[in-house]
């Protein structure tokens, strides 16, 4: 009788511990897509949109969204741009990158740069909180954050990406953040 209490204890033991340990793996296996300005709250991005720019029918700039709401599809452009265009959108980081490659968004380490023919961020990249549309879809935010220097890394597998930045803002202010998941294609202007 004491051996099977004793292997019912032991078997009890062993299921807890491995209860505990899966536990701790489902965070590792969980990044989260926020950023946090100068290491304070943190700002949910759970979404990724990009657009391509083209000026005088060449292909420009990638513009990259990590927001925390949903642009709201167009499905035809000659239309114009829907009204309301963002859905549940309070904050997030618009991204104008010259990609290594003029085709893709391609994996690598990004520096800012006021060259706007090198590869890199560019200006009009900006990190914004408190976004309101109005009834006439007209937009203002509680801030706007111009993003003058920094460093990007993006990771590509399949169609998943991992971005990491480091940015500084024209008041000193810097921005960490990340985003994790899929680019979704977006073919409105840039806001």
């Amino acid at each position: 009788m004491k051996n099977t209490l004793k292997f019912y204890l032991f078997l009890c033991i062993c299921i807890l511990i491995g209860c505990n340990s899966d536990d701790d793996n489902s965070q590792t296996n969980n990044p989260v897509s926020e950023f946090k300005i100068d290491g304070g709250t943190p700002y949910a991005t759970a979404n990724g949109y990009y657009t391509q720019v083209e000026l005088e029918g060449e292909k420009d700039n990638f513009v990259l969204y990590f927001i925390d709401g949903e642009l709201v599809p167009i499905t035809n452009p000659e239309n114009g741009i829907p009204c309301p265009w963002v859905e549940n959108m309070t904050q997030g980081i618009k991204i104008r990158l010259r990609s290594i490659l003029d085709d893709e968004i391609a994996a690598g380490t990004y520096t800012y740069s006021t060259q706007q023919n090198e590869a890199g961020i560019n200006p009009y990249s900006q990190a914004f909180y408190g976004f309101e549309l109005d009834s006439q879809c007209y937009s203002q935010t509680e801030e706007d954050l111009n993003i003058t220097g920094g460093e990007m890394t993006i990771a590509k597998t399949n169609e998943e990406y991992s971005i990491t930045y480091n940015l500084t803002t024209e008041n000193g202010q810097v921005i960490n953040g990340a985003y994790y998941g899929e680019l979704k294609k977006h073919l409105a202007s840039e806001w």
